[in-house]
């Protein structure tokens, strides 16, 4: 593993300030951002097809972040990550494996959206990966605006279901 970039603590408010990082793994350099309060169990945030680290919502993420240290990232071959684009959600759910554990985690939350909803489920339901994710994953329906039309509505959801 290596990682660029030292890790500065960003209040909330601050997710299109924070910088992006860099961890490998598999081979693969992921692009990140992390903010939020340092401890306890992070929640990645896996995102749809094609969707990069400036795609979401920062009013989504800083509203996760007041509480919960968030993490991002730009999946295999989008965004500033590296490599070829994975060719299933199975691969998906590798990577996303593949990149929790670089970070050094045994356990995350995950919310997906859309497709990254997929790739969260097929993460938790590996052989051996029981300890990676909470009992439940979120991820909301993308359609008629998803969380970009409800994020006040979508923050509440999420940080219900994070604290259960």
């Amino acid at each position: 593993m290596t990682t660029s970039h030292k890790r500065g603590h960003n209040a909330a408010g601050a997710y299109a300030r924070t910088p992006t990082r860099t961890v490998t793994a598999g081979g693969v350099r992921f692009a990140l951002r992390r903010l939020g309060p340092e401890g306890g169990i992070p929640v990645v945030f896996l995102r749809h097809l094609a969707g990069n680290l400036d795609d979401w919502d920062p009013r989504v993420i800083d509203g996760i972040a007041a509480r919960h240290e968030v993490i991002t990232f730009d999946n295999r071959g989008v965004g500033a990550s590296s490599g070829s684009t994975a060719d299933s959600v199975a691969e998906m759910a590798s990577d996303a494996i593949a990149f929790i554990r670089a970070l050094g985690f045994n356990q995350v939350d995950l919310i997906g959206f859309s497709l990254g909803g997929f790739a969260a489920e097929g993460a938790c339901r590996r052989p051996g990966q029981d300890r990676l994710a909470s009992d439940d994953v979120l991820y909301p329906d993308a359609g008629h605006g998803g969380i970009f039309q409800y994020h006040d509505a979508f923050v509440q959801k999420a940080l219900e279901f994070l604290a259960n």
